[in-house]
């Protein structure tokens, strides 16, 4: 529960970050800042929270349990080259 709420607030101090640093709110995809999330869940409050302000990425894609997640050698490229994780 504690690592949800971590997640929710930094997600939350990003977008504020993003807002507060007066960034375009019709930036272009190559110029967002990449965040790559654990699942779909995380995925969605980005997105609600940082709007088009980031390009969000979901490792897991909808039905996979987390508990049984192990993350490929793509997932960890995807992670190395992101923004924020």
């Amino acid at each position: 529960m504690k690592k949800i709420i971590t997640l929710i607030l930094i997600t939350l101090v990003l977008s504020l970050f993003l807002v507060s640093c007066g960034a375009s709110t019709e930036l272009e995809e190559s110029t967002k800042p990449k965040v790559v999330v654990t699942t779909t869940i995380i995925a969605d409050l980005t997105k609600e929270l940082a709007g088009d302000l980031v390009s969000v990425e979901a490792l897991m894609g909808p039905g996979v349990d987390p508990h049984l997640y192990k993350a490929s050698a793509g997932d960890v490229n995807k992670m190395s080259s992101a923004d924020m994780v």
